[in-house]
């Protein structure tokens, strides 16, 4: 069993689907972790009252302002829209907002036409022949650890499930085509 470098989400599915009620609910505040496509297409379904981003030269997004982590209300429920570093940025949120939802459990409980994460965005994982094929390429493996990591990479692409990844490190920045 891999070591888990990350915290988990500690939470129900029923308590992510009533936090999911809750943000959708009027009259609630809420804001956004990211600027970015998916941060935009909750902006186009929800009022949003303001987006998170320490790294944008920008004011605002959407017609809303920009505020750094630091400047955010910690009181107003905040969704984690960064679906690249996931796992970071929900750390990120731990630290400025008591109220908070990762993207991936947000898909998994809104029924708002919410922007789906493209290799995630259809049911290709439960096709019986990829699932035929999954299983021929997990008997090929031949170690635990990389078992244990094809079982986990499949488990957040087709149950969305974020808590699966907590053992991985970032290592974009060690990658050759980042510093090209």
């Amino acid at each position: 069993m891999m070591r888990e470098l990350f915290a988990r989400d500690s939470r129900t599915k029923e308590q992510k689907r009533d936090w999911v009620r809750r943000f959708e609910s009027p009259g609630n505040r809420r804001a956004i972790l990211g600027t970015n496509e998916w941060a935009a297409t909750i902006a186009d379904l929800l009022d949003i009252e303001y987006f998170i981003d320490d790294f944008s030269a920008l004011n605002e997004f959407r017609g809303k302002p920009i505020v750094r982590r630091h400047d955010a209300d910690r009181e107003i429920m905040t969704l984690t829209t960064n679906v690249g570093r996931p796992l970071t940025a929900r750390e990120v949120v731990r630290n400025c907002a008591k109220s908070h939802l990762d993207y991936y459990s947000y898909l998994q409980h809104t029924k708002l036409p919410a922007r789906r994460i493209e290799y995630l965005s259809d049911d290709v994982y439960r096709m019986e022949w990829v699932q035929d094929a999954l299983r021929r390429l997990r008997e090929t493996l031949f170690d635990d650890v990389s078992v244990e990591t094809l079982d986990r990479v499949i488990r957040l692409r087709r149950d969305l499930e974020l808590d699966s990844m907590v053992v991985f490190t970032d290592r974009q920045s060690d990658s050759t085509l980042s510093r090209s």
